[in-house]
């Protein structure tokens, strides 16, 4: 998986840069710093050692901004086919939603497979409806127009605001 998210990151660089350089460094440079980061990544858990072989850690400022640069690669994709239909689309993080209205429940399944050949790690739970859970938000379809409202997951627990004895509203 590491080798994937350093591949990952050089071919966005390669793509994205006028030069083989970012500021002074290398891509090869990045890539080879890249690899001390992922590779090295060690925890200690009741007296024992553990080595990360699989993602970073997200208290890391660097696992977020290669997140980001993994999902662009594979978003570009989507939103290449998403704007052909004017569809609508979301994200947050490595969470993406989007609409599919001018295709059928096939259509969408080859679209998704084609991008699962290309990037096997990317994971998708496939919601179709007019009304769907997104985070914390309900989408919904009424006639073509989308509407959203507060979605509150119904395994987890809710939020309540603290109470003053003798505070106004």
């Amino acid at each position: 998986i590491h080798k994937n998210m350093i591949d990952t990151v050089s071919y966005f660089l390669e793509e994205n840069l006028v030069t083989n350089k970012l500021g002074q460094v290398t891509i090869q440079n990045i890539k080879n710093l890249l690899h001390i980061f992922l590779y090295n990544n060690v925890f200690d858990y009741k007296d024992q050692i553990y080595t990360l072989t699989k993602g970073s850690p997200n208290t890391m400022p660097l696992s977020d901004t290669l997140s980001n640069i993994y999902v662009f690669v594979w978003q570009k994709q989507i939103l290449k086919q998403l704007q052909l239909n004017n569809e609508f689309f979301g994200r947050y993080k490595d969470q993406i939603f989007f609409t599919w209205n001018n295709g059928n429940e096939e259509q969408l399944g080859s679209f998704l497979q084609a991008i699962r050949d290309k990037s096997p790690n990317v994971q998708f739970q496939k919601l179709i409806g007019s009304s769907v859970p997104f985070l914390n938000a309900f989408v919904q379809n009424q006639n073509g127009d989308l509407f959203s409202r507060i979605h509150r997951h119904p395994l987890i627990q809710g939020y309540s605001l603290p109470y003053e004895v003798g505070h106004a509203k």
